[in-house]
Order: structure tokens, then sequence, then C-alpha cells
């Protein structure tokens, strides 16, 4: 061990020498070439703009590719209007005759044969209440016919009959005898009577039924032989943002749902929707990059973007695309001082034009770059070229300055390293203990040492040595995001607080009492709902108990919990405190101070600032104006308890089948 350590410290150090090294050796560079010419100050100032020019209208035309990339950047709404794949395009270029059903229906207004008066006998049973006789006038009249029209009504019926007696048996034979005897042509108005018939019998019918039946009705759908309206997808303009969209069929959109997004009704979906942008005027766009592609029309504009053999596209308005650009240029700040985007082309009053125009989608969507006082810039440039030793010189010793700041960096960083090194080794016995505590209690119970009467008792323990064994791997994997720079995983659910208040407290006194400990816990809480991560919250909360109870010395810890407009939860002990200096040092990582500051992994503090910043809120370590101890104050805003997404309006051209 210590001969394979020896040579990691020795290349650390080396490397932060050499670092120290390279800054003074490229300092004392700098400080070469400040002596040397600055060169003609008009001529430096035209190259300066030449060069600035490109820049900017590399930078414009860089920020538009990413912008296209980039779903978030977009206008807000602009959501995928299609999706589709290289194979449903190919489909849809296609020519594709509509099939076409009869409506089987008509048979009432012909004259009434036996079939018909059984079954109008039926439905006056049915709407008596009189369900088997009315099941059993159906039977009947069904034997009276070989009529396909009515026998597809009597099998509706029939089923539906059954489904309503709660007939699950019969339902199953009969849908059995319907998948046998339809094809799925046989229609009343542009319903198919098959799939009226699966309808009614869903709800009966066991798993494997359920599936098999979907798969037939599929098959049918996707092959052109079930009778469904034949209303196309088509182009419409949305009332509010102006920009155009795909609208589905509502009845099969809603179907597909019902059949669970099969991929082969995607498809079909997918097909329908390029062949309406086609009617549109929109060429079936299928870029061959992996680039985004873009249709300009008018004030429309069409953003199609590739992955893989997949493809999606987006509406969006031109005015919302120059827009967007300009914020985004804007948010980067890609256009210094005078520089100004001219995307008509004809705008003089904004400065002479120094560059060709660039051209972002075909000469449709090109921009101008212009200065307001391209001389005054020179100007500018050029005086800047006297400065440019002393500039120069500067950077020699920030770069000198840089190096030192790096040799300090990569030292603080061994030290950091070391830290690391011995809280792996501190979490190495955190975790053996409770381990050992389970293997023991295991062991006793497999070998029959552990007496019947006893079981409950090691099975507490064991429970209470798993949370604690779930509580440490849960913080190390926090902190094991944090470190790769990324945010606690929360999960905001609408949490009713006093029943969250009476959750934390139970566990909280659970956790003190094995700790030999007191508790004293208040809630002062309306009774009220709001969006939080409760889990996440009650895990900071019974971290500051542990903190308490492990690092102020003291056994009792009081809990106070309030709600009015936030969420203020106060952990005060009565124990050493903490000194004025490391009120904020304890919520680093590996730092822990007191007396007692040898105890835990150094991180549960930490996690608690996380969780707290993470909803909006803060934590902070106080000194309490009455006694001693320390007093940990965590506040988190409060959010009202949002509608949850499916009680909101739905999309229009959705439909809920009954």
């Amino acid at each position: 061990m210590t001969q394979s350590r020896r040579p990691r410290g020795a290349r650390a150090l080396g490397l932060e020498r050499g670092a120290l090294g390279l800054g003074l050796v490229a300092g004392l560079v700098l400080l070469g070439v400040a002596l040397g010419p600055a060169g003609d100050a008009r001529s430096s100032g035209e190259a300066r703009l030449a060069r600035t020019a490109g820049e900017v209208a590399d930078g414009v035309a860089a920020e538009w590719r990413r912008l296209l990339r980039d779903d978030g950047a977009l206008p807000a709404g602009a959501v995928a209007a299609l999706e589709w794949s290289a194979a449903d395009a190919d489909a849809a270029r296609a020519p594709g005759a509509a099939p076409s059903f009869p409506d089987w229906s008509a048979f009432r207004r012909e004259s009434p044969t036996a079939f018909d008066a059984l079954l109008a006998a039926a439905e006056e049973k049915e709407s008596a209440g009189e369900l088997p006789g009315a099941l059993a006038d159906v039977r009947e009249a069904m034997s009276k016919t070989e009529d396909p029209r009515r026998r597809a009504e009597g099998r509706l019926r029939v089923i539906q009959l059954a489904a309503r007696t709660g007939d699950a048996a019969t339902v199953a034979a009969e849908w059995s005898a319907t998948a046998a005897e339809l094809s799925g042509a046989e229609a009343r108005g542009e319903l198919s009577y098959l799939l009226l018939s699966f309808l009614a019998a869903e709800a009966s019918l066991d798993d494997s039924v359920r599936d098999g039946a979907r798969e037939h009705l599929l098959d049918r759908w996707v092959g052109g032989g079930l009778a469904l309206p034949l209303e196309p997808a088509r182009l419409e303009r949305s009332a509010g943002a102006g920009r155009l969209g795909l609208r589905r069929p509502p009845l099969r959109r809603a179907l597909a749902d019902r059949m669970g997004q099969d991929p082969r009704l995607v498809s079909d979906f997918a097909v329908r929707g390029l062949r309406a942008l086609t009617a549109g005027g929109w060429a079936v766009p299928a870029p061959a990059s992996d680039a985004p592609a873009l249709q300009l029309r008018g004030e429309d504009a069409l953003r199609v973007v590739r992955d893989g053999d997949d493809f999606r596209a987006s509406f969006l308005l031109r005015a919302e695309l120059q827009q967007a650009l300009v914020a985004a240029v804007e948010s980067h700040a890609l256009l210094p001082d005078g520089f100004q985007l001219d995307f008509e082309g004809d705008a003089e009053a904004l400065g002479p034009p120094l560059r060709e125009r660039v051209e972002l989608a075909g000469p449709a969507f090109a921009f101008t770059l212009r200065h307001e006082d391209p001389e005054a810039f020179v100007a500018d440039a050029g005086r800047g070229a006297d400065l440019l030793r002393v500039g120069l010189a500067l950077l020699g010793v920030l770069c000198a300055g840089a190096g030192v700041a790096i040799y300090l960096t990569l030292r603080k960083e061994r030290r950091l390293q070391q830290l690391r090194i011995d809280f792996i080794a501190n979490v190495s016995h955190e975790l053996r203990t409770p381990l050992s505590s389970i293997l023991l209690m295991a062991e006793n119970l497999e070998s029959g040492r552990a007496r019947a009467s006893s079981a409950p008792r090691y099975h507490s323990l064991i429970r209470r040595e798993a949370q604690r064994l779930r509580r440490l791997v849960d913080d190390v994997l926090d902190f094991s995001r944090l470190e790769r720079g990324r945010p606690p995983e929360l999960r905001f659910a609408e949490t009713d607080l006093p029943e969250w208040c009476a959750g934390l407290e139970r566990e909280a006194r659970e956790w003190v009492v094995r700790r030999e400990g007191e508790l004293e816990f208040r809630a002062e809480v309306e009774g009220a709902a709001a969006t939080v991560d409760g889990e996440a919250l009650r895990r900071a909360v019974l971290n500051l108990v542990d903190n308490s109870l492990r690092h102020s010395g003291r056994k009792e810890v009081k809990v106070t919990v309030r709600a009015a407009g936030c969420l203020r939860v106060e952990v005060r002990d009565y124990g050493l405190g903490v000194p004025a200096d490391s009120r904020e040092r304890v919520f680093r990582p590996f730092e822990r101070a007191g007396e007692l500051a040898g105890a835990g992994a150094g991180l549960g503090l930490a996690i608690v600032r996380q969780i707290a910043e993470s909803h909006g809120g803060s934590v902070r370590c106080e000194a309490p104006a009455d006694a001693d101890g320390a007093l940990f104050v965590l506040e988190v805003p409060l959010r009202p308890a949002e509608r949850r997404a499916d009680e909101s309006d739905g999309e229009s051209g959705s439909i809920g089948l009954a």
C-alpha cells in the first residue's frame, strides 16, 4: 500500500509544480511580446472590424443551428405536430384508395321479419329491466335468420345483454363466436359491428382473451378491413398562437388510446398525417442528415428533426423564429454595441452592411449584418492598439498569477482527495455496523437459537437496522449525484401537510427513542395540501434530528413545524452548540465541527441543504437566544396543490368512449 501511494503523491506534487512553472513561463513570454510593435492603428482597427463582423455572423448562424436543434429554445407551445419513420414516409407517398363499407343497419327500414319482432320484444324487456328474458329473445331471434346484417346486430345485442347481467363466461363465448363470424366490414352507420362488440365485451374478458381480441381488431384495422369513419387528418390554425397544427380524426385517436397505442396504429396515424401535410401544400419532409430542416411558406414554417430513421415535425410562425433568434442572440450577448441584424435586407437606417447577406434557411430567411458607425469602431480599435502592450503585460502578470492559483487549487484538491479517502473508510464502518447486526439476527433466526417469542423483537430490530442502512445509502447516493453536478432527484406530489407531520413525528420519535433520547414535537399546520417532495423533506428533517443526537452531546431534541405560506421546521438541541465561525461550514460535505465532530459520515447537513435549495428554500444554523445548544431552521416555500394533468381540459379533437 505504501509503495503504491508514494508515486501517486509524487505525481500530484509534480503536477502542482508543473502548473506553477508553466504559468510563470507563459507570463514571461507575454511580457516579452508586449515589447514588440503594435502595428498601424487604422489597419489594426479595420482588421478588428472585419474579424468582429465575421465572428458575429458565424455566432448568429451557430445560434440559429442550435435553436433549430433545441426543442426547449423554441417558442412556448411549439410542440411536435407529427412523428414518423422512413417507412411511414414511403407509405405516405404511395397512392392508396380509401376502403368503402356499406351501412348494414338499413335492415331496420325493410319489411319486418320474425327476427325484427323478437329483437323489438327484447328491447322492450331490456327497458323494463328483464335482462334474462331479453337475452333469451335475442338468442331466439338469432335462430330465425341467416341474414348477415341481422346476425351482426344480434351478436352485438347478445354481448351487450350478457355483459349487463355480469355473465363473463357468456360474454367470452359470444365474443369468440362473433370474432369467427364477422369480418369487420359489417357496420352500423360508419362503425364496425366487430369493433362495437369488442367495446361491449372488453370489460368482461380476462386479460389473455382481451389481448387476443385487441390483436384481432388491430389486424383488421391495419389491413383496412375494419369499418371506421373515413374522416382524414387535416391542417388547422390554432385560435390562440395562430400556428398551423395537425388535427387527427378524434374517433380514431380515441380508439388508438383504447387499443394501447400499438406501433401499427402509430404508423397508420403517421401516414395519414403526412398525407395531410402533402394535401396542405407541404412536401413530405425527410432530411438526409441529422441537421434540422426548415420549410417556409409565407408566414408559416415547418421544422423537421431527424433521429436515425425517425423524424418529428413542428409548425411555427416565421415571426416567432425571428423573435426567438433575436432573443437567443441577445441572451448570449453575440451582438457587440453598434452591430444590428437586418432580416429584411433593406433597413439602411441601421447603418452600412459589413458582409454579404447570410442565408439561414435559403434566401427566404436570411440576415444582413450592419453597424451604425463603422468609422467610429475603426477609430476606437486603433486607439486600443496603443494599449496592447499594456494589456499584454497585464496578461503576463495574470498568467503568472493563474499559475500560482492553479498550484494552490491542485494542492487543495490533493488534500480534499485525502479527505475523501478518510470518508470512504468512515462510510465503510457505518455500513458494516447495521449489516453485521442484520446478519447476526438473521443467523439467530435461521439456526433456531432465537426463541419463537423473540421473533417479533428480532424482526423489529432487523427493520430498524435496515432503515438505518437505507438512510445512509440514500445519503451516499444523493451526495454522489451532487458530486457529478446533479441536484437531488425530487418527486413533487400533492402532500397532505397534517398527515405528513403525523408521519414525521412518528418516525422521528421512534428514531430518538432508539437512541435513548427524548423528543418534544410541536406542529402548527393549517389543514391544507401543498406540492412538495414529502419523502425528501422527511429525510432532511430526520437528518437534522440525527445530527443533533450525534453531535450535541445531549439526548434532548425539540422539533417545531409550522406551515403558513412556507414550511418552517426548527430542530433544537440543548448540547454543545456550534461555534459562530462554523455555522456555515458545517453544511459543506465532509465538514464536521464541535467536540464530537468525529462521529458520522459528514454528509447529512450537505444533503439537507441541497434538498432545501432544490425546493427553493434554505437551511441555516443559529444560536438559540434562551439557552445553550444549536437551532437548525429549514424553510421551503409551499406551492398550492395543482390540479392533476388528467383532470385538465383535453385537446380539441379528443373523444371518450363509454
